[in-house]
């Protein structure tokens, strides 16, 4: 049997996350089947002491510097500028406001951010002719 080419042989050296260190000498393919094998296990020791971890499938961005923005946070800022202070808010203002400023929520989403809002107290709800409105909480 001849012996593998140089080229395609290769070392790896890492510690685990229980301390223990680990040398491989194989061929690049193995020893990438290895290390995958110890990181999605979670047994890889990072440079923090903490397990490494995967990182996340999917073509999701990995910048953390912005913040989640979600119904709550926009509705919120709708709060903060007066709009529900100006005059009662159905669930359909809200909505359009919303859209005008380009973030688009379903009907349900936007209704449980309210009920949450209110159940907080940062802002009240008036049924007038079956329909719920919504204000501010002064």
């Amino acid at each position: 049997m001849e012996a593998p080419s140089p080229t395609s042989m290769a070392k790896a050296s890492f510690k685990l996350a229980n301390g223990t260190e680990i040398h491989i000498d194989g061929e690049c393919g193995e020893l990438e089947k290895l290390l995958r094998v110890f990181a999605s296990e979670g047994k890889l020791h990072s440079e923090e002491g903490k397990s490494a971890k995967r990182p996340p499938k999917g073509n999701k961005s990995t910048n953390t510097s912005r913040s989640k923005k979600g119904p709550m946070t926009y509705v919120m800022q709708l709060n903060e500028k007066k709009f529900f202070s100006k005059k009662k808010r159905s669930l359909d203002d809200v909505r359009q406001e919303l859209n005008t400023s380009g973030h688009f929520y379903p009907s349900e989403a936007l209704g449980v951010t309210l009920l949450r809002l209110v159940k907080k107290g940062a802002l009240r709800r008036i049924k007038e002719n079956k329909k719920w409105l919504y204000t501010t909480s002064d």
